[in-house]
């Protein structure tokens, strides 16, 4: 639990008290019907749905992945240590540093940039909602 600020619990309780003892103000008329008005006005949401694509990824996906995983599992065992230092020694001799880098920024880039797309085509398609 987290501790409270010297005075700051008296501070609250002086708000909590001022809300306890005050008065409600009576309910507007119409609030109900004006509310549910704006509820309605936004529609059903959109009706979830697969399209073919998301079965040829994922199906794509799972193909590549069983094929992965038969191509390592008929490898000896002794050649694993083999295989990771060659990977190694290739990446160290044809990929710089600077490449390296540039290869992670550019993916941080693209990272940001798929992030505000989806916020912006959000923000389109679903007009009127905050965030």
């Amino acid at each position: 639990m987290s501790e409270w600020p010297d005075g700051e619990r008296e501070a609250y309780a002086d708000v909590d008290d001022a809300l306890r003892s005050y008065p409600l103000a009576p309910v507007p008329p119409g609030l109900s019907r004006d509310v549910l008005a704006r509820v309605r006005a936004f529609g059903a949401p959109p009706r979830f749905g697969l399209r073919w694509s998301d079965y040829f990824l994922s199906a794509a996906l799972a193909i590549l992945a069983g094929f992965a995983w038969l191509a390592c599992s008929a490898l000896p065992a002794e050649t694993w240590p083999d295989a990771r230092a060659t990977l190694l020694a290739l990446l160290r001799e044809a990929l710089p540093l600077g490449v390296l880098l540039g290869l992670a920024g550019a993916g941080l880039l693209g990272g940001v940039l798929a992030g505000a797309a989806a916020a912006w085509l959000s923000r389109t398609r679903f007009p009127g909602r905050s965030g």
